[in-house]
């Protein structure tokens, strides 16, 4: 006889958890017991039940939405499942303080975003960015972020060489912290035959 699903929504925050009050990327995947992927339709929720976003699957049980974890408040998934089943996943609280680097690519431009809590000791105001690719380094910028709590900056990508580059961020101390990676395809290996 047929073995009835059991699907299991499993969430992964950007750079490994939540920080509260600054905005975090989140992905999600939804799969069965036996790890094939499921197809599901979810709301994220507050602690007082009101509804922050709703979850859209892109491809195989797979998607990502956005959050503002605002301190002391707590975030959970009510989502029902292709079969009909339903169920919650809990968006487990992270740090209450920190640094967020979120990186994206335009098709000749990396846009980075470094983001920081208000009560953050002071070797995290003053921070490193190496940007690098085949363990050679492209650039080494010094962030100083005393004053503001985020800051922006792009990185001119069309001219590198394809592949994966990396965003690492360090404290002042050289402490690493963050590590974004893109796709850079700059089509230097594709060919007309």
């Amino acid at each position: 006889p047929p073995v009835p699903g059991r699907t299991k929504v499993e969430l992964f925050p950007e750079g490994g958890f939540l920080i509260a009050g600054l905005a975090s990327r989140i992905a999600f995947k939804a799969t069965n017991q036996f790890g094939i992927p499921v197809r599901i339709k979810g709301l994220l929720l507050n602690d007082k039940d009101k509804t922050i976003d709703t979850l859209k699957v892109k491809h195989d049980g797979m998607g990502r939405f956005n959050v503002l974890c605002k301190p002391g408040e707590s975030y959970k998934i009510n989502w029902t499942d292709e079969n009909g089943n339903k169920g919650t996943t809990p968006l487990v609280a992270g740090k209450t303080e920190g640094v967020n680097l979120s990186v994206t690519t335009t098709n000749d431009k990396a846009l980075v975003r470094m983001e920081r809590t208000q009560g953050v000791t002071d070797n995290f105001k003053q921070l490193h960015l190496l940007v690098h690719m085949n363990q050679q380094l492209y650039y080494k910028v010094a962030i100083n972020m005393a004053e503001k709590n985020a800051l922006s900056a792009q990185i001119p990508i069309d001219e590198m060489p394809t592949g994966i580059l990396q965003f690492s961020l360090f404290t002042a101390d050289w402490i690493p912290i963050a590590e974004r990676i893109v796709f850079v395809n700059n089509h230097l290996h594709e060919f007309n035959v």
